[in-house]
């Protein structure tokens, strides 16, 4: 970054270590000047609000067709504290996921319970679980993995059980297979 009138260069970065893949953090960077104590005024800082930014660790897109793709929590429990008191507040992650796919959940006798479309911008935003902690819709995922709230395309939640799915490549047409 170059600012005007100064021909110097500045690069920032802060990175932050030991973030859970799944959950939500909210970051915001804020400035502030050293204020003028002989004119009696205090250090002025911008607000936090005006920076913050939602993100969602994760996996990046994945386009190797060696790399496995899965979900987490694996197995889900339906008592999770985390995900709340209602069926709509549920959710699980696909990882690894190819930057632009479909995903195709099955019941173990072949019945399709849901289908999703994926790309690297998804965020989640069609969730409740977004809804309900994320209001604007902003967040940032990482671009790889999908969150789905355990409801059906027919406005069900499912029922417990081993549930089967698959992950075709929209950009190369390699299919995955998987299990929760």
């Amino acid at each position: 970054m170059i600012f005007e009138g100064d021909d110097t260069e500045y690069w920032y970065k802060f990175e932050v270590e030991d973030q859970l893949n799944g959950w939500q953090y909210i970051y915001s960077v804020t400035a502030f000047d050293q204020g003028d104590p002989q004119n009696n005024l205090s250090s002025l800082e911008s607000g936090p609000l005006a920076s913050m930014q939602k993100v969602i660790p994760g996996t990046p897109p994945v386009e190797d067709e060696d790399v496995k793709i899965g979900v987490y929590p694996n197995p889900y429990y339906g008592s999770a504290y985390w995900d709340g008191n209602s069926e709509r507040l549920r959710k699980i992650n696909f990882f690894n996921l190819p930057a632009e796919c479909e995903i195709v959940i099955y019941t173990l006798s072949g019945d399709i319970v849901k289908k999703i479309y994926h790309n690297q911008q998804s965020n989640g935003s069609d969730l409740r679980w977004f809804e309900t902690f994320s209001k604007d819709g902003k967040q940032q995922m990482s671009g790889g993995e999908h969150s789905w709230d355990l409801i059906t395309d027919n406005d069900q939640a499912i029922a417990t059980g081993l549930y089967l799915f698959t992950v075709k490549n929209l950009n190369g047409g390699n299919i995955k297979r998987g299990k929760f």
